[in-house]
């Protein structure tokens, strides 16, 4: 049993942030998003890519603008708009469609670099949990754990091991979830940083 006061601290804070969150996607109405991914489904290319992405930096959803060129292969842009829309519709909560566009991305990844993979993993289990598909999101993160295992960077393990334990604890079953906590908390206490809240996506990836 935990009894140190801040790990039970940081415990219970994992699992207020392992809640989910109740959202009726059929409510939603149609945005300009829809319109620019509907648009590049079905004549996918560099000028659908851009304009898809255009939106994305006016909208300020993006830390860095993604660039594509004529070289760039068209599998690389499919990859890239579906991994982006799965973004956007998990953070508006319609998880059926965020799930359905990272996992067209992870189809196009086979070449893609570990951490962009590790990224999709990681949304694609997350966007599970919020839909209570506790098995499937566990399968997701455990991959994109073993991934951040093999990059040694001791932040994105500690990243992917509070999204396991996060699960566990909205899975009702604390007593696993705790062992994930500590060795998370290990690894923030190695890369001296706080237990991150979130996964920045591979500017590598993007760059390809």
């Amino acid at each position: 049993m935990i009894r140190n006061h801040s790990i039970n601290t940081l415990f219970t804070f994992f699992a207020l942030l392992a809640c989910i969150v109740t959202a009726s996607a059929s409510s939603r109405k149609a945005e300009p998003i829809d319109t620019l991914l509907e648009q590049f489904d079905r004549k996918p290319g560099l000028n659908a890519a851009r304009h898809f992405f255009a939106y994305m930096d006016q909208e300020q959803f993006m830390d860095e603008p993604v660039v594509f060129t004529d070289a760039t292969p068209l599998d690389t842009m499919k990859a890239l708009v579906w991994y982006w829309a799965g973004e956007w519709y998990y953070a508006e909560q319609d998880y059926p469609l965020a799930e359905k566009n990272l996992l067209r991305a992870l189809e196009l990844m086979e070449y893609a670099d570990e951490k962009s993979i590790s990224d999709n993993l990681a949304m694609l289990g997350l966007t599970c949990m919020r839909q209570s598909k506790y098995e499937e999101a566990l399968h997701y993160m455990h991959r994109c754990y073993r991934l951040d295992s093999e990059s040694g960077d001791p932040d994105r393990m500690s990243s992917s091991l509070n999204m396991i334990a996060g699960t566990l604890l909205a899975a009702g079953n604390p007593e696993e979830a705790e062992g994930y906590i500590l060795k998370a908390i290990n690894y923030a206490k190695s890369a001296n940083t706080p237990p991150p809240h979130g996964r920045r996506s591979s500017s590598a990836w993007q760059a390809r």
